[in-house]
């Protein structure tokens, strides 16, 4: 693993820290931009997902969610892969569905993890992770580090 994989990764985390602060302390803006700061701790949540998972500390992670998989029938069996199909799934509409219509607290946390999950599903569900443009901005955090 290179040097700017592991800076992209320490930025995925410094990233998700700032948006469980924002979680934690949005109340204290106006009340008119309380949905809006869950929105953007939505998005930037997804973005420091994919940032973590599709890095160095991500290959670590996935690799620990694969073995825990492992102990049901990993997720390539048929049932393993079926649960990490349908989890991805209900993930990704419900993190959809809360930066669209219902923004909550909660789906910041799940947008975080909608990335690993899609790694760890991998086939089709993985190819979703290039729908939105995160893993471009990981790039090009990447290349600014100098990986």
């Amino acid at each position: 693993m290179t040097g700017a994989s592991w800076g992209v990764s320490a930025a995925g985390v410094i990233v998700w820290a700032a948006c469980w602060l924002l979680l934690r302390h949005y109340h204290h803006l106006h009340d008119a931009a309380h949905p809006w700061a869950v929105r953007a701790a939505i998005a930037f949540s997804y973005v420091a997902g994919c940032a973590i998972a599709l890095t160095a500390l991500g290959g670590y992670v996935t690799a620990a969610l694969g073995w825990m998989l492992g102990t049901a029938g990993g997720p390539h069996g048929n049932a393993g892969h079926a649960a990490v199909t349908i989890a991805a799934g209900a993930l990704l509409v419900s993190a959809v569905v809360a930066l669209i219509w219902r923004p909550l607290s909660q789906a910041a946390y799940l947008a975080a993890a909608v990335p690993f999950v899609l790694a760890v599903a991998g086939g089709h569900l993985h190819a979703l992770l290039g729908i939105v443009p995160a893993p471009q901005v990981v790039e090009a955090i990447s290349k600014w580090i100098g990986g």
